[in-house]
């Protein structure tokens, strides 16, 4: 298998532009109340197909080392960029804040991703690739809509989050009070709009030269800035985040576990695990939440038990 190398990565930003440029396709979905944006790249001999649901804030254009990784190990690729964020339809006056009325409209925006866009292009067998807030969203679709993947891998999932000092119980009745006052469009209490970190002080990578080209991407891409979340999609990442824990999927699954995240809370990660009959979960040793941004000790070790797990012809494994 071809893997990015940290090493290589600025140097090989010009072949990565140039195959975006030249073979990842952008256009965007209409959806009954928002424009959606979304990009897929199918390689001339396709293996199988990965559909990814990203995390909160991400764009697509944040995946293109990926979407250039998997292109050259003959993977096609589908990526939705999530309403309110990316290069999607913003809902609020101020597109900065991080907003959704219901969860539930995510997950029936990536089900006519999926019918409209992804399978009448797909090649080969047909898997799932969720990240973070992605994850919540992909496990709720599973849940919700018919649909036709064959295994799904979470990675670092958001099946619940580290509320630091605050009591799990108190954010989710603060959450839930304020947006029943109507401040749900409102930042939540702490959030603000995009702020850029030092590598130093992010919780996110040890890969300096990924966090390079991370934030970069930000700085080129202001519609693409997004920050803190509303009361609202506060609110209802609770009660989305509740429903992974009550309604167990039943397709092959894999959980990556990021073993120094501290963004989400992995124990859900294990209770999750624990009610999916079909479940593995493998623990990265000294991984922050952006596993497939790391350096390339923890990346590389991602990545192969990606492949590993979506190579194997067995789908009841």
């Amino acid at each position: 298998m071809f893997y990015s190398k940290e090493s290589k990565l600025l140097d090989n930003q010009t072949e990565i532009e140039l195959f975006w440029q030249a073979q990842v396709h952008q256009n965007t979905l209409d959806v009954s109340d928002s424009k959606l944006a979304y990009a897929y790249a199918i390689p001339e001999y396709v293996k199988y197909s990965i559909v990814i649901s990203s995390g909160r804030i991400e764009s697509l254009l944040k995946y293109k080392e990926l979407i250039w990784e998997f292109n050259k190990n003959d993977i096609a690729v589908f990526i939705l960029d999530h309403r309110g964020q990316g290069l999607s339809e913003r809902a609020l006056k101020n597109s900065q804040i991080g907003h959704i009325e219901d969860f539930s409209h995510y997950t029936a925006d990536f089900n006519q991703f999926n019918l409209q866009v992804v399978n009448k292009l797909l090649k080969g067998d047909k898997f799932l690739l969720a990240h973070s807030m992605g994850s919540a969203i992909a496990h709720n679709y599973l849940n919700t809509y018919k649909h036709t993947f064959d295994k799904v891998i979470f990675c670092a999932p958001m099946f619940g989050i580290n509320t630091g000092n605050i009591p799990l119980w108190l954010a989710k009745y603060l959450a839930y009070g304020l947006n029943k006052i109507g401040l749900g469009e409102s930042y939540a209490p702490g959030q603000s709009n995009y702020q850029e970190k030092d590598f130093s002080d992010n919780e996110l990578t040890q890969s300096k030269r990924r966090y390079q080209v991370f934030t970069e991407c930000y700085q080129n891409n202001e519609q693409i800035k997004l920050g803190g979340t509303s009361v609202a999609w506060l609110d209802s990442a609770f009660k989305s985040m509740a429903k992974v824990l009550t309604k167990p999927i039943n397709i092959p699954s894999l959980i990556l576990q990021a073993q120094s995240d501290s963004i989400v809370c992995n124990q859900a990660q294990v209770l999750a695990h624990n009610k999916m009959p079909l479940s593995k979960l493998i623990i990265l040793e000294n991984g922050k939440h952006e596993l497939l941004c790391e350096t390339d000790e923890v990346r590389e070790k991602a990545l192969s038990c990606i492949y590993e797990f979506f190579d194997t012809t067995d789908k009841g494994s």
